[in-house]
Order: C-alpha cells, then structure tokens, then sequence
C-alpha cells in the first residue's frame, strides 16, 4: 500500500510522499487536516493543497529518474495566516522560478491541456524560491499568504 508518512509537530508537518498519484492521494487528508487543524483561512489551505498536487505530480512526471521509487519530502509550516511548504526531491534539476510563463490563449478554442503549473505556482505563492543542493536534490520553497 501506497502511504504518506512522517512526523507532526506543534506548527509542523513533515512527509515522505511516494511521487504518484496513490502517494498523493495517501498525504491529502493529512495535509489538509494540519492546514485545518492551524486555522489557516480556507484560501490558503486550499492553495497549499493545489501547489503540493501540483509539485508532486511534477516530479512523477517530469522530474525523476525512476518514477515508481520516487519521494517527495514535505515540509509544511502554519500559523493562522500563513503557510510554508519545502518540497525536496532527487529529481533533475529543475527551477520552477525561472524560464518563461507560457502565454495566456485568446479563447478557449485555443488553449491546450498542461503547462499552467508553473503559472499556478508564481501566481499563488507570496516567495517561490529554488535550490539545488550540494547532495544533488532539489528544494522548492512557498510562501502563502
């Protein structure tokens, strides 16, 4: 069975996602009950539950080397009006910071399925930062206010 896994603290929650759509069925409940559980506004929850989707689907998709072993560490912090979320993989290298947004279709005849998640990302975070580490993983950090 697929599972999310990991501690909680007092304003902490810290995962080991599977990088598929079982592993992030497995954390959402749990995500969301910790977002719940610190009052955040519902705005925001329902952001950091969109940005985690988004994120750990990336990886599976796009960023591992050998998607059926792949992880997600989660970091989420809150307090009653913000949320941090630092997502740590052994993917490739990617910034989700940098490179062009793709552009905006003049009608919904002309629009095609994918490539908003990077729009999705700089346009709900107040901080978008990247890094790739020493050891070779990637670390993504959000900021929602």
């Amino acid at each position: 069975m697929t599972q999310a896994t990991g501690p909680e603290e007092a304003d902490r929650l810290r995962l080991s996602i599977p990088a598929s759509s079982a592993g992030l069925t497995a954390a959402q409940p749990r995500l969301r009950a910790f977002l719940d559980a610190r009052g955040l506004p519902g705005g925001i929850a329902d952001r950091a539950e969109l940005l985690v989707e988004e994120a750990v689907m990336n990886v599976a998709m796009h960023g591992a080397e050998d998607a059926a072993t792949a992880q997600v560490d989660l970091l989420a912090e809150a307090g009653p009006d913000r949320c941090i979320l630092v997502f740590e993989d052994a993917g490739r290298a990617f910034d989700p910071t940098a490179g062009e947004l793709k552009e905006r279709p003049l009608s919904l005849a002309d629009a095609e399925p994918g490539g908003l998640g990077l729009v999705l990302m700089r346009r709900m975070t107040r901080e978008l930062a990247y890094e790739r580490l020493p050891e070779g993983r990637n670390r993504l950090r959000m900021v929602l206010l």
